[in-house]
């Protein structure tokens, strides 16, 4: 993290960024169409699709598995950084000034040469001011536990405390271990924030995948949302509506053997064995581990685990992903156009 500051003073933090439908309810007409390729199965589905609007109010059920939603990677650049010098020296060159030191605030005075990205700019920028992210309480909290060992007091936390319970066991295991239990990074969230707003602004351009990092693996693509915790993605300067494909894997399992575990999968196989297993591979004859792995994904499929983690999935590596990640990117983008979404 950049600003590891433990003194930070109690009472600063964001301000609850409430939650606002933006888009149409799923209707049955909407389920027709999606589930068309699936037709013995569109009860299912149209479940699956009902259950999939989720709240940006931080509960139990999003956090659950904490930081295994999120690719903990360090982000290469602050992207707001690397726009404020572009717009700096832009805006000094606009306006002809001769000023040695031309300032971020002589740029934002600057407004009759500020385009559409540069509002955006400016929106994060004096968001992000005005809410730094070392004040939020979920940072705050762990950052002071790490650090000293002290658990700030309670009754002054804003959000679910059972949540901040779960972060706090996990950076006991970790300790235990001799490591440090840190999912904040401070420079990937100030570049989902910015991301996000140049993404619903529709002021994103296509090089602005350089400057996110944004890679795109199997049907998936991976980008500064991916990157940090959940928990975390609902402090915007706007208001948002997130969606997720509940069970998101099992579902399509469960579409492609006719069946229904979807439900129950993460209860008979916790989620990092289920993942381990799917994806599971060797490109040599390895028949041992094969049926390790299957006698792992029967005690959610039964004997029909071997049509899940298939010999083709097993000895390709990434097929299993690359095969389940074509399902939910279909899925997502007939979400998109049923529902008018952009």
């Amino acid at each position: 993290m950049e600003n590891n500051n433990p003194n930070i003073k109690e009472e600063a933090d964001f301000n609850d960024i409430p939650s606002k439908s933006i888009s149409k309810e799923v209707n049955e007409k909407n389920i027709e169409q999606l589930t068309e390729p699936f037709a013995d199965n569109k009860e299912q589905l149209a479940e699956t699709l009902t259950d999939i609007e989720k709240l940006t109010e931080p509960v139990a059920e999003i956090i659950e598995t904490l930081d295994d939603d999120f690719i903990n990677t360090p982000a290469k650049v602050d992207a707001m950084d690397e726009y404020s010098k572009e717009f700096i020296l832009r805006n000094k060159q606009d306006c002809g000034s001769k000023k040695i030191r031309f300032t971020i605030e002589d740029a934002l005075l600057n407004t009759t040469f500020h385009t559409k990205r540069d509002e955006c700019f400016i929106l994060v920028y004096n968001y992000l001011r005005e809410n730094p992210p070392e004040r939020n309480d979920f940072i705050k909290y762990l950052v002071a536990y790490n650090e000293s060992g002290v658990k700030l007091k309670g009754k002054y936390f804003k959000y679910d405390l059972e949540i901040l319970k779960k972060y706090y066991e996990k950076a006991d295991k970790k300790k235990k271990d001799g490591d440090l239990y840190n999912p904040f990074n401070i420079k990937a969230y100030r570049n989902y924030v910015f991301y996000m707003i140049l993404k619903l602004h529709g002021e994103y351009i296509d090089s602005d995948d350089q400057l996110f990092n944004v890679s795109t693996k199997g049907s998936r693509e991976y980008n500064p949302a991916t990157k940090i915790p959940s928990i975390l993605r609902g402090f915007l300067p706007i208001e948002i509506k997130e969606y997720d494909i509940k069970s998101a894997f099992p579902t399509f399992i469960d579409m492609e053997l006719g069946t229904d575990f979807r439900n129950e999968c993460y209860e008979k196989l916790d989620k990092k064995a289920f993942a381990k297993a799917l994806n599971a591979h060797s490109t040599k004859p390895n028949k041992d581990y094969y049926y390790k792995c299957i006698e792992q994904l029967e005690k959610v499929y039964g004997g029909r685990a071997f049509e899940v983690l298939t010999e083709e999935r097993f000895s390709e590596k990434g097929r299993a992903f690359r095969d389940l990640t074509k399902y939910e990117k279909e899925f997502i983008e007939q979400f998109i156009i049923e529902n008018n979404e952009k």
